[in-house]
């Protein structure tokens, strides 16, 4: 076979079995054709397999980009709890103490004091709470997660209060009016919170209603005006 021959069959074949015909046909021709066939089918095998690939297209597929309605999100102004001043509440009760109470032992006097921060942080914020739920919540969700929130400082303040003990005689009576105040603070939200589990309009029951004003006579003698004096907070 001559060297045009196998040019000729490479060339025109479609498939690599020509062309390993193609190879054994030169394996028997003589070795002067050696050399240059090995350069043709070299050629012809790479021309072959460039044929006989198909050429492939990879579609991506389409994405939707419409939006949809389960991704609408509806938002509500929710009333944030505001900063209340607990401090000038600490100072006008360290005012009302007797001379001698005020020299009580430093660790005495920094629990009465951390005690007494806690119930007016709690009573302040509770109070604006009672006074929100006389109309709808804008956001119901957060509004329950306030008085979630107060829960624990009234619950964090009992387990305080129920560790004090052997407190001076005026001390002693501030601590027992600000227990019985969480009490009645404590129902109260108790009871906003059960409405609020049973998707009812938010309202005091009759009890929790009438306890109400209790609480402004249990306060009464920790927020009348002292005499000056100077007091310092731990």
């Amino acid at each position: 076979m001559t060297p045009s021959n196998i040019y000729y069959l490479l060339t025109t074949s479609t498939s690599q079995p020509v062309a390993a015909k193609a190879v054994a046909a030169a394996a028997s021709s003589p070795q002067r054709w050696r050399q240059p066939l090995a350069y043709l089918l070299l050629a012809g095998s790479t021309l072959g397999l460039c044929q006989c690939q198909p050429a492939t297209t990879t579609e991506q597929p389409a994405t939707s980009t419409a939006p949809s309605d389960s991704l609408k999100l509806e938002t509500a102004e929710a009333t944030p709890i505001p900063k209340f001043d607990t401090e000038s509440p600490i100072l006008r009760q360290l005012a009302l103490l007797p001379a001698a109470e005020r020299n009580i032992a430093p660790a005495t006097m920094r629990r009465y004091q951390l005690l007494t921060r806690r119930f007016w942080l709690a009573h302040y914020s509770t109070d604006f709470l009672l006074k929100e739920a006389k109309t709808p919540p804008a956001n119901p969700p957060v509004f329950a997660q306030q008085m979630a929130l107060m829960q624990g400082h009234w619950r964090v303040l009992h387990e305080g209060i129920n560790q004090t003990q052997g407190l001076p005689p005026t001390m002693a009576d501030h601590i027992h009016r600000m227990q019985q105040v969480e009490q009645i603070q404590h129902a109260a939200l108790s009871d906003l919170q059960a409405d609020e589990a049973s998707q009812r309009p938010l309202g005091l029951d009759a009890a929790n209603l009438a306890a109400q004003p209790q609480v402004a006579k249990l306060l009464a003698p920790l927020q009348r005006k002292p005499g000056p004096i100077n007091v310092r907070i731990h």
